[in-house]
């Protein structure tokens, strides 16, 4: 699915690379990198399914995520990028505090405030900002099943999110998901 498959594979190859410091990773990786930084939108700041389409949070938070991994593993990043990746989460942001977020535009779902909020920290927003606070209160009143499964696509990105936001909300959320997945698996 196009850019789905960059930010997915990047992430993989930046967590080889991560685990086993392979030198013969490091180029790939870093031509992986190349190619998302080149394919982001130059306008608004996202991604989406082909290099240079106006952006979609949901493609949009694969490529944060192996962006902020390979930086942390020193591969180069351009600053610029991660400057315009915060415009695009600024454009599909609302709320009060602008901490809920949307697909493509302002109107907040939950699965797009998770990865949103997600990719804020990455981002360097921290955890007491009103935005995340926001943020955390809208993904901890959300129902972490759809039609009585888990809705894991949500489920991923609110654990990530939350996780690192700790606090009373990632107690609750965690207590909750264990005692959800448990309940759905097949035995």
């Amino acid at each position: 699915n196009g850019m789905y498959d960059q930010g997915m594979a990047t992430m993989a190859l930046t967590e080889a690379y991560g685990l086993s410091r392979d030198p013969a990773l490091r180029e790939p990786l870093q031509r992986a990198v190349d190619f998302i930084v080149k394919a982001q939108n130059k306008n608004d700041g996202g991604w989406r399914y082909k290099p240079g389409d106006g952006g979609d949070t949901s493609v949009f938070g694969w490529q944060v995520m192996a962006l902020s991994s390979a930086q942390a593993l020193g591969i180069n990043v351009p600053d610029e990028t991660f400057d315009k990746a915060r415009l695009w989460l600024k454009r599909v942001s609302g709320g009060k505090n602008k901490g809920l977020f949307g697909y493509t535009g302002s109107t907040p779902t939950a699965t797009m405030t998770a990865e949103g909020m997600f990719c804020s920290q990455l981002l360097g927003v921290e955890q007491a900002d009103t935005r995340m606070l926001e943020s955390a209160e809208f993904i901890g009143r959300t129902k972490l099943d759809e039609n009585g499964s888990p809705f894991f696509y949500y489920v991923y990105y609110s654990t990530l999110s939350l996780y690192h936001h700790h606090g009373d909300t990632w107690n609750v959320w965690n207590r909750l998901l264990k005692e959800n997945l448990l309940q759905s698996q097949i035995k």
